[in-house]
């Protein structure tokens, strides 16, 4: 089998869980006031943070819009112990089946990988860290970050001022102290006790 090489793609979503028996999935996507990805032709499909490299596509046999994201039947996913072996999987879709945006507008997929700057501070700015991927806490879409230190840290999408996709730089408005109290907090919690 050949492998097929991916047109260019965003990630959208993540498969949340097998809906039925007939092997649907539900897709709770990044954006929850996304519009059109029932449109998709195809899905690829990997495990988050692999890279586009290790994405498998599927075709789509159905897909509509639903309360808590978007029901698809794949090709070959014909059962629910199939479709429960692709649960968590990340979803990204080719950016020619996605709706054109306005001006000025971005997917906020396309801050991953971003260069993170404090807008509060003076040029020039120091780089607080880079954004690695995407993710949902109830209603919030978090950035999440691979600080400088090396450390993850977490940030609200609505703390973005500025994203600059060509110069790969973000500036976040980022409150005195968030990154440093939960670098605090993560090293506080204990372990747990395996006895």
């Amino acid at each position: 089998m050949a492998l097929e090489t991916p047109p260019p793609l965003l990630a959208v979503g993540r498969l949340a869980r097998a809906h039925g028996i007939r092997g649907r999935v539900l897709v709770a996507p990044f954006n929850e006031q996304s519009d059109g990805l029932e449109k998709a032709k195809v899905l690829w499909l990997g495990k988050p943070g692999q890279g586009f490299l290790s994405l498998q596509p599927y075709d789509v046999v159905f897909a509509e819009r639903v309360n808590l994201g978007y029901i698809f039947q794949l090709r070959g996913v014909d059962d629910r112990n199939t479709s429960e072996t692709l649960r968590g999987m990340e979803v990204s879709v080719s950016r020619d089946e996605l709706p054109d945006l306005d001006e000025g507008e971005l997917y906020a997929a396309d801050l991953v990988g971003l260069t993170v700057f404090d807008a509060n501070h003076t040029v020039p700015r120091e780089p607080l860290g880079v954004v690695t991927a995407l993710e949902q806490a109830g209603p919030n879409e978090l950035l999440v970050l691979k600080l400088v230190s090396g450390e993850q840290a977490l940030a609200p999408l609505n703390f973005v001022v500025e994203a600059d996709v060509e110069k790969k730089t973000l500036l976040l408005d980022v409150p005195a102290g968030l990154f440093e109290a939960q670098l605090t907090s993560s090293k506080a919690e204990p372990d747990e006790d395996v006895s």
